[in-house]
């Protein structure tokens, strides 16, 4: 039987994950997590993500949000 990872055990592998080690695990960026798992953690997109049809800056997309 396969018994889960203890959290506390998960939270230190997160803490030490980078791009640069093949350590890439289920948990995904958020915004209290560490920031290391933007550039090496999973970044899962819903659906709607085949309904992107340019890349923007940022600040771009916020000007033209702001009225």
């Amino acid at each position: 039987m396969i018994e889960p990872v203890p959290e506390g055990l998960q939270d230190r592998g997160l803490a030490i994950q980078r791009a640069s080690l093949l350590f890439l695990g289920p948990p995904m960026a958020l915004d209290d997590g560490p920031r290391s798992l933007v550039d090496s953690g999973p970044l899962y997109a819903g659906a709607n993500v085949t309904r992107i049809s340019d890349i923007r800056p940022a600040a771009q997309i916020v000007s033209d949000l702001t009225p």
